[in-house]
Order: C-alpha cells, then structure tokens, then sequence
C-alpha cells in the first residue's frame, strides 16, 4: 500500500511540474526557458533527496556495496548541487517552487527509514534504480532541450557522472 501511494504521489507530482513548465511564459533576457526551468527544478530538488537517502543507506543497508554506493552518492550530489547553485547564482535565478515534490521525496526517504537490513537494500536499490533511470533521461533532454548555455554544459558535465552511477546500481540490482 505504501509504494502504490508513493507512485501514486510522485506521478502527480511529475504531472504538476510538467504542466508548471508549459505554462512558463517565453524566455525574457536573463531567464530562463520552460526546459531549462524545468530541469534545473528537478535537479535542484533531487539532489537533496540523493544525499539524504545516501545517508540513511549509511546506517541501514547490510550489503558493503549498497553501503559503498550511498557513500558515493552524498559528496556526487553535493558537488553538483554546489555547481548548479553557483550557475543559479550567478545568473540571479531562483528555482521554481517544488513543494508537492518534495513530499514525494519525503515518503521515499520515509519508507527507507523503516527498512534495515536486506530489506533496506532491496527498498534503496529499486529507488536508486528509478531515480537513476529518470535523472539519465532528465539529463538527456536538457542537452537535447534546453536553450541555456550554462546549463548546458552543466548537464555535458554531469551526466558521465549519472552514467556511471546507474552503471552501478544496476549491477547491484543484478546482485539481488
């Protein structure tokens, strides 16, 4: 029942965002476009949760790999949040408001805290692989999307580093 409401929760989530960026007005100079936009929302908003699910996955997983994998993902995401930022500030930018996706996140990191052990991993491993699968894609349709230069290269930079992430995940969703 949980993981049914968390789908439920981060399809309307998702839903609202996409309909948030249509209805961004055109780019006026020194904004941005609805992609760009839109991309640097769900950036801005998933790094957090990959750092608090990393840290959680610290002291709940049992497998050294799924630990070694969550320690990975907390210095990555706050680097590249850091990054992000200093673009955002250096552009005067402020990211759209993510409230209702933010407690999407929130029950995903709420129903790994109830887990430890193999069930942990199991739980971490399956939102590392969705996660992973739609940050690859979001990354993707920036560069093939977006209008920004920036941000742009931004997401040129980024993204070997998300390869190798769900490069890693998967294996680790082989294992088990």
């Amino acid at each position: 029942m949980k993981l049914r409401t968390l789908a439920y929760l981060t399809g309307v989530a998702a839903a609202l965002l996409a309909t948030a960026a249509a209805a961004q007005p055109a780019a006026k100079p020194g904004t941005l476009g609805p992609v760009d936009y839109a991309f640097i929302g769900q950036t801005h908003l998933g790094n957090p949760y990959q750092t608090n699910s990393g840290r959680i996955g610290v002291t709940h997983a049992a497998s050294p790999k799924v630990v070694a994998y969550a320690k990975l993902m907390i210095p990555s995401h706050i680097e590249v949040q850091q990054k992000l930022d200093a673009i955002l500030a250096r552009k005067g930018i402020t990211p759209p408001p993510t409230t209702l996706l933010e407690h999407s996140y929130d029950a995903m990191l709420a129903v790994l805290k109830d887990e430890k052990g193999e069930a942990f991993d199991r739980e971490y491993v399956r939102q590392q692989m969705n996660y992973q699968t739609g940050n690859d894609a979001l990354y993707r349709w920036e560069i093939a999307n977006g209008k920004d230069p920036d941000l742009l290269a931004f997401a040129k930079m980024v993204l070997p580093k998300i390869d190798d992430h769900f490069d890693k995940v998967k294996a680790l969703q082989a294992e088990k």
